[in-house]
């Protein structure tokens, strides 16, 4: 079968859940066959576990730079107002 969300199956692989995508990316689609199949989490957002299907959008006061695995506190005196 095809590999599961959040997961990516090399060749060989018996079960669809046989490697999970890092932290800092996610896999929202079937079928990877390899880690390339994982994407950085995108700006904006963050992606804490490893098999993330959908990443976590930044909340406000905090910014989230491409293949983030947390939140960054905005430093004191700037703030941030967008994702």
């Amino acid at each position: 079968g095809q590999c599961a969300k959040g997961y990516y199956c090399p060749g060989g692989s018996v079960t669809p859940f046989a490697k999970p995508c890092p932290p800092g990316t996610y896999n929202n689609k079937r079928g990877a066959e390899d880690v390339y199949g994982c994407a950085a989490c995108v700006p904006g957002f963050y992606c804490p576990n490893e098999a993330t299907i959908d990443p976590v959008e930044c909340t406000e006061s905090n910014y989230c730079p491409e293949g983030a695995v947390a939140e960054i506190p905005c430093p004191i005196g700037t703030y941030s107002n967008t994702v």
